[in-house]
């Protein structure tokens, strides 16, 4: 995996370590651990400039592309990476403040020199691509002749380091670079110094270790977190939608009671006509027959056999016709579900006729006692109204307003109605209306929940329908 981070970085330097995540599906531990191997083999280099807080990663090859770190700079860094790129080398105590200060901030492009000029020492600052030679060509050019020192001030010109593992910043964080420090004195050791170098890159790879720890959790704390919200939402989502696709199915089943009931009607009503017709039209018959057997038998007896023989068909006939009791009772049922399904249809669509749409402001004029129950209960709670619409005087009126939450102003929408039992139709047509409007609903009522209309509440509209009981006019 290592060398095929290494042919990436080859291709595709300088890139940051998210593009090493995302290519070959890694998280930031793993492949902030194979680029601080290649590191430490000084198969590649990293920027001291960051992007965000990531370094760029190339190889030494690389090193002419590292001017892609330009559209990161701000302004007045950009000013000084041009005047270096353009003069090759600055004098530090010759350019302006903000150019000293912007060459110290781009340790990538500004290298700077030690130049001793009859035994003073200066600041020279030469761009990352000109070497030394050239430099000290350039620098006797400036100084028209005075003999000269030129010390690089850094013993390599990219110093190999652990890479920087990247940390959550609201904007990008710009390196400054150290003010450059005087030789130390030649009693000091090249092994103690050695050795001090060694313990500060182990402690500082113990550090970045750490840091990559605490990175990780953190975002894994995040995702999971994330992960959590979605859900519960997706949840949310399709109960409501579960719930509005019962709601309409129950209320297409009426419907189609509605028609059945009708056609059940009509049926009983041909059925009953057309037994009449054949009673009559039997009774007729029966008649004649009586007649003639009367006519012609002299026999008493005969005749009274006739007749009773006559009278008992007649009864059989009129046994096998519909009870009317039975006619009546199937009657009284239809009628029972006529009213039902007019009730529920007056409920869910109101005649525009008897609604009166008022603004928030006409409130306080309004002249309706239940109105005012109810403004009273919204004043209390610090409910603000935005309209409401009088369903019917006295007794029902439905609002828009805005609830305070420990969260912040929710808007809800709120049916309000004077009735001592509410079935669970009344909580279905409010429930109807706040989805159509995309609101939650607030149900207020001076009246009792029936049992099956609180078993709803609790069960399928746990969640998005809120019930609470006006006390006596308050």
């Amino acid at each position: 995996m290592k060398d095929k981070i290494f042919q990436f970085v080859q291709m595709k330097g300088p890139l940051l370590s998210k593009d090493v995540m995302k290519h070959f599906n890694l998280d930031s531990i793993y492949a902030g651990a194979y680029l601080s191997e290649l590191v430490q083999d000084k198969k590649i280099l990293y920027s001291k400039f960051k992007v965000g807080t990531s370094p760029m990663y190339y190889t030494p090859e690389q090193k002419t592309k590292l001017v892609v770190l330009l559209d990161h700079l701000n302004p007045k860094d950009k000013e000084t990476f041009s005047l270096l790129k353009e003069k090759k080398v600055l004098r530090d105590e010759k350019i302006p403040t903000i150019n000293r200060v912007g060459c110290r901030n781009l340790p990538d492009f500004a290298i700077p020199l030690n130049v001793t000029i009859q035994g003073k020492k200066e600041i020279f600052w030469k761009w990352y691509l000109l070497n030394n030679e050239e430099a000290s060509v350039i620098i006797k050019q400036v100084l028209d002749g005075p003999k000269l020192e030129v010390q690089q001030s850094q013993a390599k010109e990219q110093e190999v380091q652990p890479p920087i593992r990247e940390q959550p910043a609201t904007q990008p964080v710009q390196p400054i670079a150290e003010p450059i420090q005087p030789p130390k004195e030649e009693s000091i050791s090249k092994e103690k110094l050695l050795q001090l170098k060694e313990l500060l890159e182990k402690q500082k790879q113990e550090v970045e270790t750490e840091k990559i720890a605490l990175q990780q959790k953190s975002i894994d704390i995040e995702e999971n977190l994330k992960k959590k919200f979605d859900d519960d939402i997706n949840k949310i989502k399709e109960d409501q939608k579960t719930l509005i696709e019962n709601q309409l199915k129950k209320i297409k089943e009426l419907e189609n009671k509605q028609k059945d009931t009708s056609k059940t009607d009509e049926k009983l009503k041909q059925l009953e006509s057309k037994h009449s017709i054949e009673l009559e039209n039997l009774k007729k018959k029966h008649d004649i027959k009586l007649q003639e057997y009367i006519l012609n038998s002299n026999k008493e007896d005969e005749k009274d056999k006739t007749i009773e023989e006559l009278q008992n068909r007649i009864n059989d006939f009129e046994s096998d016709l519909p009870d009317n009791k039975i006619i009546e009772r199937q009657q009284s049922r239809i009628d029972e579900l006529k009213e039902k399904c007019e009730r529920l249809e007056a409920n869910v669509i109101m005649d525009d006729e008897e609604q009166t749409q008022l603004e928030s402001k006409n409130i306080e004029e309004e002249e309706d006692v239940f109105v005012k129950m109810v403004n009273v209960y919204f004043k209390d709670k610090n409910i603000e109204i935005l309209n409401y619409n009088l369903i019917k005087k006295e007794s029902e009126a439905e609002f828009s307003i805005i609830v305070p939450s420990v969260i912040g102003r929710t808007e809800y929408y709120c049916r309000a109605k004077d009735k001592k039992k509410l079935n669970e139709g009344d909580l279905a047509t409010a429930f109807v209306v706040g989805q159509i409007k995309k609101l939650p609903t607030l149900f207020l009522s001076p009246g009792e929940l029936t049992k099956k209309a609180d078993k709803m509440l609790n069960k399928e509209f746990k969640n998005t329908l809120v019930f609470k009981q006006l006390e006596n006019g308050s």
